[in-house]
């Protein structure tokens, strides 16, 4: 009883991780150049408009994934859909991911 609801507590708070990731990134944009700022120069260079699109579909993807991960874990690992569209968007990040590093060398 308290793990399941120690688990429900944790997956609410991963659901809101993406949120909060975006609102520190914006914050920390203004006064400096973040990491990402820095990826997608590179990337820009590199190839183009498609690899920054690749590049900010890649940190879109990963936040779906955790929001969908945290929505799993908030209804106890009972929902099918959520487990089946966690995987696909794991998968599919796992492939962007990819692309998107081999754009920056």
């Amino acid at each position: 009883m308290i793990i399941e609801a120690i688990i429900t507590i944790l997956g609410l708070c991963l659901t809101f991780l993406p949120v909060l990731i975006y609102f520190n990134y914006l914050l920390s944009h203004v006064s400096k150049k973040t990491r990402f700022d820095y990826h997608l120069e590179l990337v820009k260079d590199k190839k183009g408009m498609f690899g920054v699109c690749l590049a900010y579909g890649e940190r879109i993807i990963f936040g779906m994934f955790i929001c969908s991960l945290g929505i799993l874990m908030s209804e106890f690992f009972k929902n099918e859909f959520m487990f089946i569209s966690a995987v696909v968007l794991l998968v599919i990040y796992v492939i962007v991911k990819y692309f998107d590093e081999k754009n920056e060398k």
